[in-house]
């Protein structure tokens, strides 16, 4: 299966909650392959320090994405709380 924008799209639902509680989004912002980009949104964070940082958010996403799109290979996650706390 290729991967799209649309068929990541309609599965990031499932992955959301992991970010939500804190106030946070992920965005989809491309796909590359089976590398998978978001971005990480702060919007209403109550706890912009409690959401878990790019590098480390990534390796939750993957599994969480790859049990709905077993094609991805990476996920990549932009806009770090520290960045979006200044």
């Amino acid at each position: 299966m290729t991967l799209t924008m649309t068929s990541v799209d309609e599965h990031l639902d499932a992955v959301r909650p992991l970010v939500a509680g804190d106030g946070a989004e992920l965005e989809l912002v491309g796909v590359d392959g089976g590398t998978v980009t978001l971005k990480l949104i702060m919007r209403d964070a109550h706890c912009r320090e409690c959401v878990l940082p790019g590098p480390l958010l990534s390796q939750l996403l993957l599994p969480a994405l790859q049990g709905h799109l077993a094609a991805i290979t990476q996920v990549s996650v932009i806009g770090p709380p520290e960045a979006a706390a200044s």
